[in-house]
């Protein structure tokens, strides 16, 4: 039986969500969603990489 919340993530925004859904994920391979579209929530990492040039994009230069 395989982790399905990798990387130490300990919760969301929503209270308690992730033990809910844990009995609804699996492990698996990305070749399943061949020829299937997904969406992936990326705001994390677009935070972070504006985190990482704040100065720079406060004084208007450019990143």
């Amino acid at each position: 039986k395989g982790r399905c919340f990798p990387y130490g993530l300990k919760g969301m925004g929503i209270h308690n969500l992730l033990p809910f859904v844990k009995n609804a994920c699996r492990q698996g391979n990305v070749a399943e969603f061949s020829g299937c579209s997904v969406a992936v929530d990326v705001s994390c990492l677009l935070h972070k990489g504006l985190f990482g040039c704040v100065e720079s994009v406060a004084q208007g230069k450019k990143t």
